[in-house]
């Protein structure tokens, strides 16, 4: 809301007989502080860079299979390995046990390391 600078003293928003000046305090006081104060920002100047980046599997670790029972109550879960055939065969087994348990959870979990790709 801009200040008028010639605002009529008698209107509903200054009563009769105010005697502050145009544009009194509380009327900047509406106003962003750039504006208020009559400054500009400095001129801002931005470097936009862009750097290719790759994503892989750690070769000083092995990933891990995961798997759990999604049977209510049922807090089964495989024994981790590195082998999904083998964290399969204990999902089936657990089966075999529960024949009511036939939906399991798996997951891979794995490390994996960020390497900036560099341009030639």
């Amino acid at each position: 809301m801009p200040v008028v600078p010639n605002a009529d003293p008698s209107s509903p928003a200054r009563p009769a007989g105010d005697a502050r000046a145009v544009g009194w305090a509380a009327g900047r006081r509406l106003l962003a502080p750039s504006l208020r104060q009559g400054r500009r920002d400095p001129a801002v100047r931005s470097v936009i860079r862009h750097t290719e980046h790759r994503i892989i599997r750690d070769s000083e670790t092995a990933p891990t299979v995961v798997a759990s029972c999604l049977s209510a109550d049922c807090g089964w879960s495989a024994v981790p390995g590195p082998d999904v055939a083998a964290v399969d065969r204990q999902c089936m087994t657990h089966t075999g046990l529960n024949q009511e348990h036939t939906r399991f959870l798996r997951g891979f979990e794995d490390i994996a390391v960020v390497h900036r790709v560099e341009k030639t």
